[in-house]
């Protein structure tokens, strides 16, 4: 029953109800009444008009899909409602059943190739999409119904499929198709809980997780501009899954937090973190005043991590980056260490005199994200030439620590996010997403998505780098 409805039905059972009481004759009562009444119904649609206008800014986000299908030259599309395929004009190409499959590959002139394939049972031919000049540069699948989902596969047997919502935009770029996700906001964040913090982690911490994300989306859009999207589906940004990351719990989060992102003096925060801050989280930079070290005593307890290098292994990994090459390094020591006891500048010395002066993040980059494992270490030089990093943490250290987070919710009493934000982003404030508010920022696109039901020019990375 629409609104309008309930609201008539309302009316005439309040006043059929009252008039029956007070008889014919009770003008007067009538009178007060109906004013009484008008009140009440006005008071009912100016809450309606305010829960109306309250719904959460919720901006299309443009996400390269990077991990499955960075350099594929042909995937093929299906999805469980009926699909379309549109060029950059919004002309439509294919029209699809669910069911149905659309095969895009780089053709032959460098532009891309749509091939609707109908199930074997069916006897109609193969459509192709062309936008009529044989020179498609841009194509947008999407399905028909907003609630539907999409699978994309590269070509295998059988075939790996991964699931999204929202649309996919093909491009080709160097040879390669290039394929965005876009979708809005809040959909999206369904699908970056689960690799960035895990689908097992308590309410609270995952709370605090999808603000964290969700700001960090929003103070990133447009960064990627350059590549036709906001944010990718790695650690470069953010890890996103699509569907195949969504869980009761994590979409439950999402909504319990909807449109909610963390501002500092006005603007969306740069809101990084990182697996595990090693006891203490890291300095940020002079515009990132509530980036400040925090301890965090959970993490603290920790064992450490070793990783030893000989000589021979240092001096190739070192080779890596111009950065770091000196010819048969003979040591390795740190010059000076920040607010947070992290690596700041490290000094590298070959057997020559020649020495290059790094960071510590420069150093662990080089080195290997996953084996220096953060920047919160101490360096050993061995009798035989050979180097031993120990350290704590597991990542930038920057902002939230995940699995200080976890720690912090367990057994919390609701709204406990707010609390474990506030512990990590130093000064900042939780607001609503409004549009203004992505007005604000720099590169920022202006796009609004319908509404849904939830079922520096190098980005920093928001989670485990």
């Amino acid at each position: 029953m629409t609104r309008q409805a309930n609201e008539n039905q309302t009316w005439r059972t309040i006043s059929n109800s009252y008039l029956s009481r007070v008889g014919r004759d009770g003008k007067q009562d009538r009178g007060r009444f109906f004013t009484l009444l008008c009140a009440v119904l006005l008071s009912i649609t100016s809450f309606a008009h305010a829960a109306d206008t309250a719904k959460p800014y919720d901006p299309v986000m443009h996400i390269e899909l990077a991990h499955f299908f960075a350099g594929a030259s042909h995937v093929s599309i299906s999805c469980d409602t009926a699909l379309v395929a549109r060029d950059a004009k919004d002309n439509a190409l294919i029209a699809c059943n669910s069911g149905d499959r659309i095969d895009a590959s780089v053709g032959q002139n460098g532009h891309i190739a749509l091939v609707r394939e109908l199930p074997t049972s069916d006897s109609e031919a193969s459509q192709v999409g062309d936008d009529g000049t044989g020179t498609l540069a841009v194509a947008t699948i999407s399905p028909t119904d907003s609630s539907g989902v999409l699978s994309i596969a590269l070509t295998g047997n059988p075939p790996k499929w991964h699931r999204y919502r929202g649309a996919v935009t093909l491009a080709v770029v160097d040879g390669h198709l290039r394929i965005t996700n876009d979708i809005s906001l809040e959909e999206y964040l369904c699908g970056v809980l689960k690799p960035e913090m895990g689908a097992s982690a308590p309410l609270e911490a995952l709370k605090a997780q999808a603000v964290a994300a969700r700001t960090y989306a929003v103070r990133n859009i447009g960064h990627l501009a350059s590549e036709g999207a906001d944010l990718d589906d790695t650690t470069r940004t953010q890890s996103y899954l699509g569907v195949d990351g969504e869980t009761p719990a994590i979409c439950d989060a999402v909504r319990a937090t909807a449109g909610m992102v963390m501002t500092y003096q006005g603007q969306p925060i740069e809101a990084l973190y990182s697996t595990d801050c090693g006891g203490i989280t890291a300095q940020g930079g002079p515009g990132e005043p509530y980036l400040q070290p925090v301890s965090d005593p959970d993490c603290a307890t920790k064992p450490a991590w070793t990783k030893t290098y000989t000589q021979s292994e240092l001096q190739a990994a070192l080779q890596k980056s111009p950065q770091t090459m000196v010819a048969e390094p003979e040591s390795l020591s740190i010059e000076s260490i920040d607010s947070s006891g992290r690596a700041a500048e490290v000094l590298i010395t070959g057997k020559n005199g020649e020495t290059k002066e790094v960071t510590g993040p420069q150093l662990r980059l080089v080195l290997g994200t996953e084996v220096l494992r953060s920047t919160l270490f101490t360096v050993k030089q061995n009798e035989d030439g050979s180097v031993t990093f120990t350290g704590h943490g597991w990542g930038h250290g920057l902002g939230m620590c995940q699995q200080g987070a976890i720690a912090l919710a367990q057994g919390a009493d609701p709204e406990a996010y707010d609390r474990i934000l506030k512990h990590y982003y130093s000064g900042i404030d939780i607001v609503p997403l409004t549009s203004d508010l992505v007005a604000t920022i720099s590169g920022a696109h202006g796009e609004s998505a319908p509404p849904h039901e939830i079922s520096s020019s190098a980005v920093s990375s928001g989670g485990k780098s």
